[in-house]
């Protein structure tokens, strides 16, 4: 076993082992969602899974004996979450544009921030814990300080909703997914847009250092690299540093109708997983640059995965 992968599907969710050599094997399917779940995040020590739902509630699950610890109430669904590797907190993003924190070990609400002025799509956590971000419908993403809850960063990317963000392990970069269209100019070596693009940011400065074609993307664990996918079929991976393209991959089998959701980075930097709309997931070896396999059995399209 090289890893776990978490990844949410259509009303309930399910947890997955990855092997290159065997198939995965289903270890949990909690099922105390009444409706889709949106997002997942994993303890980096992989005892806690936390689901994000549009019942207006995140759960926090213990997979050790796979039972639910305790339920997080919104007053809207619930559509992004996360957890800080320091083990201490979860943030969640909530359609009533609110931005919350939670104590980790006993489901108690720490904050609830003001800023954004449309649903939170998405939220992620610094490698180091200090910093948090969310991703809004209203075209911004935000960084705000862990510590002081004050926010730190405005990014403005473009024209289009924020339903990615990511940040660098290394702390020094954010990257930001944006489901709208730009402008063919403002893209890295004169791409011209499909589903959505992609700008990577500086942290201390808050500039724009480099914008790349498709609506998701991850860094990888060295922080050098940045996989970026949309809906052309591809994931590619471009140097940080000075925005070359490195190499792609393809989706196995690509039609119009499909788009990668997710992409996350297994913690040994060698495998890449991929969520897909089209009901799929895939993982893909780094090092010879190649797909593996298809995990299936979803019915509804995977929009997020995790993995330890």
């Amino acid at each position: 076993m090289v890893g776990e992968v978490y990844h949410r599907k259509w009303k309930y969710a399910k947890l997955s082992l990855i092997n290159a050599q065997e198939a995965p094997v289903a270890v949990a399917s909690p099922k105390g969602h009444v409706t889709a779940v949106m997002g997942v995040a994993l303890s980096r020590d992989g005892k806690f899974l936390v689901t994000a739902c549009a019942d207006k509630t995140a759960q926090v699950w213990d997979l050790n004996n796979k039972t639910q610890l305790f339920t997080l109430e919104h007053p809207d669904g619930v559509s992004a979450v996360a957890l800080s590797n320091d083990g201490t907190c979860i943030i969640t993003g909530c359609d009533d544009c609110l931005v919350r924190g939670w104590e980790l070990q006993s489901g108690k609400e720490l904050f609830c921030l003001e800023s954004h002025t449309g649903l939170v799509l998405c939220v992620a956590v610094s490698n180091d814990s200090k910093r948090f971000a969310s991703g809004s419908d209203d075209d911004t993403a935000r960084v705000w300080d862990m510590e002081s809850k004050k926010e730190l960063l405005k990014l403005e990317g473009g024209t289009g909703a924020v339903g990615c963000v990511n940040f660098s392990r290394d702390n020094k970069f954010i990257a930001t997914g944006t489901e709208g269209v730009s402008s063919p100019k403002s893209c890295a070596n004169g791409f011209t847009e499909p589903r959505g693009f992609t700008c990577v940011w500086d942290l201390v400065s808050g500039e724009k250092k480099h914008m790349f074609p498709g609506h998701t993307a991850a860094f990888t664990r060295s922080s050098k690299r940045i996989a970026v996918g949309g809906d052309t079929g591809s994931v590619v991976v471009y140097k940080v540093e000075s925005g070359e393209k490195i190499f792609e991959v393809k989706h196995p089998k690509f039609s119009d109708e499909c788009f990668f959701t997710s992409i996350v980075f297994h913690r040994d930097g060698k495998l890449m997983v991929t969520g897909n709309n089209d009901r799929t997931i895939q993982i893909w070896d780094m090092v010879s640059r190649k797909f593996i396999r298809t995990l299936e059995g979803h019915s509804g399209p995977v929009m997020s995965v995790a993995v330890i």
